[in-house]
């Protein structure tokens, strides 16, 4: 299935369309992620859980955490 949306330049789209919609990721197709502070909390809580599971890796990456930048105020 096509997405078919009407582009900027006047023709139509020929991108592969998302089965619920029918419209690809450029014309509606794709999440934006969630909106509800509840759903935030919940991604929140889960990237930092993986995160978290991550660290002990670094080390061998050969690359160092990253760290929260400081800013240089004058």
């Amino acid at each position: 299935m096509l997405c078919r949306a009407k582009t900027r330049s006047g023709g139509i789209c020929q991108l592969k369309g998302n089965p619920k919609n029918g419209r690809c990721h450029f014309h509606g197709g794709a999440s934006t992620g969630p909106k509800s502070a509840e759903g935030r909390s919940r991604i929140a809580a889960v990237q930092y859980k993986h995160l978290g599971a991550l660290k002990h890796l670094w080390p061998l990456s050969g690359l160092e955490m990253p760290r929260a930048r400081q800013l240089n105020v004058s």
